[in-house]
């Protein structure tokens, strides 16, 4: 069974989220411009309803590339989760 990660790349008000089982094939750029990317990512505003998305990804970990304080909301958020 593979492990569920989540990947968050933090802004202001949102974050761009990726989910991935394993690392993909080939080149990461490639990978970008695929409809494989498409269906695992999501672009999601600083709400309830984008962290009550990602808890129902059921992920194993949650990684941020937090920017400054933008990622407190996400962190304390899912922890609270």
């Amino acid at each position: 069974m593979n492990s569920l990660i989540v990947g968050l790349d933090v802004s202001s008000s949102w974050c761009d989220a990726v989910w991935l089982e394993s690392m993909p094939t080939g080149a990461v750029r490639d990978f970008f411009d695929s409809p494989a990317f498409a269906e695992c990512h999501r672009k999601l505003e600083a709400n309830a309803k984008s962290i009550q998305f990602l808890v129902s990804l059921e992920p194993s970990v949650v990684v941020l590339e937090p920017t400054g304080t933008y990622s407190k909301f996400w962190i304390d958020s899912l922890h609270r989760e």
